[in-house]
């Protein structure tokens, strides 16, 4: 729903469901993504935590993230994570959008 909303509003969206898939989709893209979505519960329970150093690490960069998780126990686990901004469940779609054109800075 995330990926919809946000090609529905101009984006330019990859996805994917699992650290695997993330991977698979970066393929050949060559210059860091300006910004990372992703949910903290992700399949064969991985997390989103495991994304974020994927993609982090494949770009030598420290991409600006949005979490999304229904869980809010995991404000802890976050705690040495930089340059996250945390979510919960039900998003407010608003703020999310806001978020989101405060980080790319548009």
């Amino acid at each position: 729903a995330t990926s919809m909303l946000l090609k529905m509003e101009g984006f330019d969206v990859l996805s994917g469901a699992s650290v695997e898939e993330v991977k698979a989709c970066m393929g050949d893209i060559s210059t860091a993504p300006d910004l990372l979505i992703t949910d903290y519960h992700l399949r064969s329970e991985e997390t989103g935590l495991e994304v974020i150093s994927a993609v982090r690490e494949r770009f030598d960069s420290n991409i600006p993230v949005v979490l999304l998780s229904g869980d809010t126990s995991n404000r802890i686990a976050l705690a040495d994570v930089e340059d996250v901004t945390f979510f919960t469940k039900p998003v407010d779609v608003e703020a999310l959008l806001t978020r989101i054109h405060s980080l790319l800075g548009t």
